[in-house]
């Protein structure tokens, strides 16, 4: 199935025009991947301040909803909503661990039709985060398969993440 993405390339676009860094994530990049034939939202992060973003996309009907509750951490999550199609900008995405914060770094690891995509190693310890298994084992064969990167993965593995995750990172760079 063909996903909708008219307003995701408004939204981009605009972004990119403003010279603000994003990336896409969550089950957009799983999208992107060919991993998945659905998205429900499509997940943007970034590490932009939250009044930099708003100023980027003044032109758009953008509201601020809650960042979730736990185990989210995020700083801010606003939402556009146009023609049934969502999507969620999280600046400086984060998820509390059993050790703490884990800031899930915005990395654009290339584009897709236009979009910068985030990291696969991001959004698989993001979704072992949340519980989400089913996600997380897309990305860890998409990884296995494909290959990580290191620098991402060292990034990683300076966050207080769960010792099961760090290992199954360290697996991946090997």
């Amino acid at each position: 199935m063909e996903q909708k993405i008219n307003n995701l390339m408004t939204i981009t676009n605009q972004l990119k025009r403003k010279n603000i860094k994003y990336a896409l994530g969550g089950s957009g990049l799983l999208y992107a991947l060919g991993l998945v034939n659905y998205v429900n939202d499509w997940d943007i992060t970034t590490d932009e301040f939250k009044k930099d973003i708003i100023g980027a996309l003044s032109l758009f009907k953008i509201e601020e909803i809650t960042s979730g509750k736990f185990p989210f951490a995020s700083d801010y999550k606003l939402t556009f909503i146009e023609n049934n199609q969502e999507i969620e900008i999280i600046g400086n995405f984060s998820i509390h661990s059993s050790l703490g914060i884990c800031n899930i770094p915005s990395v654009i690891t290339s584009e897709w039709r236009g979009i910068a995509i985030g990291s696969a190693e991001s959004w698989y310890v993001a979704y072992k985060l949340m519980n989400r298994e089913e996600k997380a084992n897309l990305l860890y064969n998409f990884l296995k398969e494909n290959g990580a990167d290191n620098n991402i993965i060292n990034i990683l593995l300076n966050q207080p993440l769960p010792i099961d995750i760090k290992d199954t990172l360290t697996k991946l760079t090997t």
